[in-house]
C-alpha cells in the first residue's frame, strides 16, 4: 500500500513539474513576442501577420488571418490593427508578461499588460494558447477593444463572404 501511495504522490509531483514547466515555456513565448515592442526604426519590423503568422499563431487562427487578408483583397479586412499590441502605432507602449496559467492539458493562458505613453493604469491583454507538436501558438487575443480575435476574424470573414 505504502508502495502504490508513493508512486501516486511522485507521479503527481511529475505532473506539476512538468506543468510548471510548461508555464514557464508559455511565459517565455509571450515574453519573445513582446520582445518586439515597442518597434523601432534601429529593429527590423515585425510584422506578426505576415510570415511570421505560422510561428506564431495555430493552424485555425493563422489560416482565419490569411482568409481575412485574401477577402480583403490588398485593402484593410477585419484585422486593422496589430493583434498584439491592439494598435497602428506603439510608440511609447509597454508590455509586460504578468501571469500564466494552464487553463487545461496543452493549454495556457497569459496575460500581458499593456501601457500607453499617456496611461496611468495598464491595461490586460489576455492570450490563449495551446501546445503544439513544434511549441506553444496562439489560439486567440482577448483586449478591451476586441474581446477575441478569432470571433473578429470570423465575422469580418463572414460580411466579406456575403459582400462578395
Amino acid at each position: 500500500m505504502w508502495t502504490k501511495l508513493f508512486l501516486a504522490s511522485a507521479c503527481l509531483g511529475l505532473v506539476g513539474a512538468a506543468e510548471a514547466q510548461d508555464l514557464t515555456s508559455a511565459h517565455h513565448f509571450v515574453a519573445a513576442i513582446y520582445g518586439h515592442y515597442p518597434t523601432s526604426e534601429k529593429r527590423p519590423s515585425f510584422e506578426p501577420t505576415g510570415s511570421l503568422a505560422p510561428a506564431l499563431f495555430d493552424p485555425q487562427l493563422a489560416r482565419l488571418i490569411r482568409e481575412d487578408q485574401r477577402l480583403a483583397k490588398g485593402e484593410v479586412g477585419a484585422l486593422e490593427a496589430d493583434p498584439f499590441c491592439d494598435c497602428q502605432d506603439d510608440s511609447g507602449m509597454t508590455f509586460t508578461v504578468s501571469s500564466a496559467e494552464a487553463s487545461n492539458a496543452g493549454a495556457a493562458t497569459v496575460k500581458v499588460l499593456r501601457r500607453g505613453p499617456d496611461q496611468e493604469k495598464p491595461e490586460t491583454l489576455t492570450l490563449d494558447l495551446v501546445q503544439t507538436p513544434i511549441g506553444w501558438r496562439v489560439h486567440d487575443i482577448h483586449t478591451p477593444d476586441s474581446p477575441s480575435l478569432v470571433r473578429l476574424l470570423e465575422d469580418g470573414i463572414a460580411d466579406g463572404k456575403k459582400a462578395g
